[in-house]
C-alpha cells in the first residue's frame, strides 16, 4: 500500500472505482520514455514526506528534499555575502539540522549550521557529536535514538537525493 500511495501522490496513478487505477500524464511519460528519469525522480522527491525516526509526532512529517534545497540555497546566500566559497553541507549537518528540522523552518536550520561551523569547523569530533546530541535531544526535544539509526536514515535519504541529479554528494 505504501508504494501505491507514493505513486498516487507523485501523479503516476489515479484511482477510479474500487479496484481500478489509471495512469496520469506522468505515468504515460514514464512508459513512453519521453522524460528523463532524473526529472521524474526529482518530481517524486519533491512530494516525498518522510518519517524521521526522531520526530515526536506523526503529524510533523518533513519534506526532506525540499528542506535540503532551501537550506543549501540559504547557506549559499550567506557565503556569497561573506565572499567565501560555499561547497555544500556536511553529512553531520544534514543528519542533525536538516533532517531534524521542525516546521520546515529552513532559515533557522541554516543559522544553526552556521553556528555549528563557527564553533567546530568542518571536521567531525567527539565534541561536535556531543553538540549534535544535545541539539537534537535536549534543545529540539526529539526522540532519543541511537546514532546508528540516524546514520541509516541519513544514508537512505542521501541515496534517494543523489538519484535526482540535483544533489551530488554530501561532504
Amino acid at each position: 500500500m505504501h508504494l501505491l500511495r507514493i505513486k498516487k501522490t507523485s501523479a503516476w496513478l489515479f484511482k477510479y472505482g474500487q479496484k481500478r487505477y489509471g495512469l496520469w500524464k506522468l505515468g504515460e511519460n514514464i512508459i513512453q520514455n519521453s522524460q528523463s528519469i532524473t526529472d521524474i525522480y526529482s518530481k517524486i522527491m519533491i512530494g516525498l514526506h518522510a518519517n524521521n525516526p526522531t520526530r515526536t509526532s506523526m503529524l510533523n512529517e518533513s519534506r526532506p528534499f525540499l528542506n535540503t534545497l532551501f537550506v543549501i540555497a540559504e547557506l549559499k546566500k550567506y557565503y556569497d555575502l561573506q565572499n567565501k566559497e560555499f561547497k555544500g553541507i556536511l553529512k553531520d549537518e544534514f543528519k542533525s539540522f536538516v533532517l531534524g528540522m521542525k516546521d520546515c523552518d529552513y532559515k533557522k536550520c541554516a543559522d544553526e549550521i552556521i553556528k555549528f561551523r563557527e564553533k567546530f569547523g568542518i571536521k567531525s569530533s567527539k565534541e561536535s557529536q556531543n553538540y549534535i546530541k544535545k541539539y537534537l535531544f535536549d534543545k529540539e526535544k526529539l526522540f532519543r535514538v541511537k546514532f546508528d539509526t540516524l546514520n541509516d536514515y541519513t544514508d537512505e535519504m542521501q541515496r534517494k537525493f543523489e538519484m535526482t541529479g540535483e544533489i551530488e554528494k554530501f561532504i
